[in-house]
């Protein structure tokens, strides 16, 4: 049985490009404001398997391949999606920061979001890793269909925005182990979306897989959150360095297990790490490193080869002289 869970879009947010986006080595405006993002102005907007039409972020830019993301899972992080209910929560969590949160601070787009849903039933207590979602106008289905794929893992722009305050006990870490900085969406089947629209969940597939639940287990712990980021640079690098490693996980083995196989979770920040941490086969940025050391291998396999028989060659020839 669906558990019954809508909410209305109130506004949809869209970030145009610049050269770094679309360019690998190329510039991004350093005074740009964090979370730029501006209200959608069309009545209706396209959505495909990359988002918003004509919305840049991280995910469909050059910078989620340079980060270490695989081409084939950018689909995961189609669209960001805030929502009321996740506001309020954060609003009342009573973290103790430099510059406290208030309703202004904490208003639509505050976190770079594509979707904004006006509801305080949709939080990350109650939507869950899986959850399909299918729009509604004016009564009517639309084609459009949408997939939870995983919590947002916050970076430190989240601290600059929010708080001012870059410890464990800032929104950054705070919204890293509960989840409540959004989560993203993969498109199921494209279509478009109006401001009013109301998504609706018409299919729950992993029920147990909240993303209260998720982030917590993962996120959890207190040196995790504290050093993930600077360990995703580390293992972006090297190919090897576990983000998130077995003993930290906040959960059972048989919890780790199925998060990693957990088909619907995004291999991007999530599941690359619970697979890492079990030293299971490499996926996500590990898989990367592989391929690009194997890569490496077989050129200069190939390069020893040639010489190897260039010097058989050279050899028999000075045979054939004599």
């Amino acid at each position: 049985m669906v558990v019954p869970l809508e909410a209305r879009v109130a506004c949809r947010f869209v970030r145009q490009p610049e050269e770094g986006d679309l360019v690998a080595g190329g510039n991004i405006n350093p005074n740009r404001p964090l979370f730029q993002r501006s209200r959608c102005k069309q009545e209706t907007v396209n959505v495909g398997p990359e988002g918003l039409e004509s919305s840049v972020s991280f995910g469909n830019s050059v910078r989620f391949t340079k980060a270490g993301g695989q081409p084939e899972d950018a689909g995961d992080r189609a669209i960001l999606v805030q929502t009321k209910g996740n506001l309020q929560a954060l609003l009342n969590a009573g973290l103790s920061l430099r510059e406290a949160l208030d309703e202004e601070s904490l208003k639509p787009g505050c976190f770079g979001e594509n979707l904004f849903l006006d509801t305080l039933d949709m939080k990350a207590e109650t939507v869950c890793v899986g959850d399909m979602f299918g729009c509604w106008r004016d009564g009517v289905q639309q084609p459009l269909q949408l997939q939870v794929s995983c919590p947002r893992c916050p970076c430190g722009k989240v601290d600059q925005k929010l708080g001012k305050t870059f410890t464990a006990d800032g929104v950054r870490a705070h919204c890293a182990r509960t989840g409540r900085a959004g989560f993203f969406v993969r498109t199921l089947v494209p279509g478009d979306l109006c401001d009013g629209d109301v998504l609706r969940l018409v299919v729950r597939p992993c029920p147990d897989w909240t993303l209260a639940r998720v982030s917590s287990l993962l996120y959890g712990n207190r040196k995790v959150v504290m050093e993930y980021l600077m360990r995703a640079r580390e293992a972006l690098k090297d190919g090897h360095t576990p983000v998130i490693r077995k003993e930290e996980f906040m959960g059972t083995e048989k919890e780790l297990k199925e998060l990693a196989a957990l088909k619907e979770l995004s291999v991007f920040e999530w599941k690359e790490y619970a697979v890492r941490a079990l030293d299971g086969p490499p996926v996500g940025r590990y898989r990367r490193q592989k391929s690009s050391r194997l890569r490496v291998a077989l050129a200069l396999g190939g390069a020893l080869a040639v010489s190897t028989a260039l010097a058989v060659a050279f050899a028999a020839r000075r045979r054939r002289e004599k």
